[in-house]
């Protein structure tokens, strides 16, 4: 109740009380990762949604189906806000067949627009055309009202993709006019659907001026307020710098996107692009890919990145930018270790950090070591999570690797 009336701090620390009274369950763990998120506390959500994936994997077996096909529903979407799209989308379509199979209507359209919504904004127009002559002939007697806005999000943004501008806006205007529909879910179909505007190129609708203040922007919302709004298209990459600590990746992602498919700067243009490759680096070929072909790049493999340690006077250098670690020590530990190998356990790491075993406590520990590290490589690098930690490994992704040079 406390959740869906706003009042989230009071939720989440009735939650976290419980939590500690209780221990952990799928369902708290999913309500406390999405008080997080809802507050904008991302770096708490991301640890939070780790808890979660935990425990899942370890309780899947025991769970009822309606309450794991809503876990793995919430963790689909997570996984969207950290930028693995392809596995997100692997997870929707998995769940629509579950739902298609038990006959659950309202549950199947609540999966199956979520999957729209996927193939809509990554242009996957074969499986999308099929998949909206399915959803198009939904009727509100048949799902409940939360679902039904789920559908009209999903066939709006469907429709821009593959009938255009005009016939989505009608649909739009007829969205943000309903009474029913609540301030917050149309101030999320508006502005995803000004961001989709902005990618494809079309022009922004002036009838929807009159409903541009809904609610607050938040985060990467203001980057879009700007573009469609005002003629101001200039990128400002000391606001970047600063979103991208503040953002998840998906939504930092999108706010490079956004900047590079207005910006009329080619030298802006071009460092955008890298950025952006730069940022996609850290996700999976599968998630790349799928957003590559979002912004239209050529689709390109990025050259591997060796970034410089000296266990001697304990820097860390990459080009010209270089970061002493000599008061760090569990920085250094966690940097020598991956420079042996790009994955080490987390059981090591806590001993050679700490000179103690593996417990809970320390394990939390190890993981705000990790989270202040990733934001030093970032400043080094201009990739975010280059370091990814679990309860059992600690692993640097993608192409880069850490290079001891050899001394002669």
């Amino acid at each position: 109740i406390l959740m869906f009336t706003g009042k989230l701090k009071e939720a989440l620390a009735l939650l976290l009380q419980t939590q500690k009274d209780f221990g952990d369950h799928v369902a708290l763990l999913t309500d406390i990762a999405m008080c997080h998120y809802m507050l904008s506390d991302f770096k708490n959500w991301h640890f939070a949604f780790e808890d979660l994936k935990n425990a899942y994997e370890a309780n899947k077996d025991f769970l009822s189906f309606e309450r794991r096909s809503m876990a793995e529903l919430n963790i689909a979407k997570f996984l969207e806000e950290e930028g693995e799209v392809a596995a997100a989308s692997k997870i929707y379509n998995q769940l629509m067949i579950q739902m298609d199979e038990r006959k659950d209507v309202p549950r199947f359209f609540r999966v199956m627009a979520q999957a729209m919504r996927v193939m809509s904004t990554f242009r996957l127009s074969g499986m999308l055309a099929q998949t909206y002559r399915r959803m198009i002939s939904v009727g509100t007697s048949d799902i409940n009202l939360h679902a039904d806005i789920d559908v009209q999000h999903a066939l709006l943004l469907s429709e821009l993709t593959l009938a255009g501008v005009k016939n989505a806006t009608s649909r739009l205007l007829e969205i943000l006019n309903n009474r029913h529909t609540s301030d917050a879910d149309k101030h999320l179909i508006l502005y995803d659907f000004l961001e989709e505007c902005l990618i494809q190129g079309f022009k922004v609708d002036e009838r929807l001026r009159d409903f541009k203040n809904i609610a607050e922007l938040q985060h990467y919302e203001k980057e879009i307020h700007r573009l469609a709004f005002t003629k101001d298209n200039r990128v400002n990459f000391s606001n970047l710098i600063t979103l991208s600590k503040t953002l998840p990746t998906a939504c930092y992602i999108r706010v490079l996107g956004l900047n590079l498919a207005t910006t009329k700067d080619s030298a802006d243009a071009g460092e955008l692009r890298n950025l952006l490759k730069l940022v996609l680096n850290s996700l999976s070929p599968e998630a790349q890919q799928l957003w590559l072909s979002r912004y239209q790049f050529k689709l390109v493999s990025i050259e591997a990145i060796a970034v410089a340690y000296d266990p001697t006077s304990k820097i860390l250098s990459f080009g010209s930018k270089a970061v002493n670690l000599s008061r760090r020590s569990g920085f250094i530990e966690i940097i020598e270790s991956l420079s042996v190998s790009k994955q080490a356990t987390t059981e090591s790491l806590i001993r050679k950090i700490w000179n103690v075993d593996y417990d809970s406590n320390y394990y939390r520990s190890l993981r705000m070591t990790v989270h202040r590290l990733n934001e030093v490589l970032f400043e080094l690098l201009g990739i975010p999570k280059m370091i990814e930690i679990n309860k059992h490994t600690v692993t640097l992704k993608g192409p880069v690797t850490i290079k001891i040079p050899i001394k002669i």
